[in-house]
């Protein structure tokens, strides 16, 4: 999506090594999460319970 594009060029002119914290929440995070991964950046996926 567009909007998915407009955040990974804003990520990826960040300083630094930056690591993006993705809540685990049913399904919804996986699409959000691929494009990120596919771009190159490190995600993780976690249970907002822990």
């Amino acid at each position: 999506s567009t909007e998915i594009n407009d955040l990974v060029e804003h990520i990826q002119t960040l300083e630094g090594d930056t690591k993006i914290v993705i809540e685990h929440t049913g399904r919804y995070y996986e699409p959000m999460a691929r494009c990120l991964t596919k771009a190159g950046l490190h995600v993780s996926a976690v249970n907002p319970k822990l």
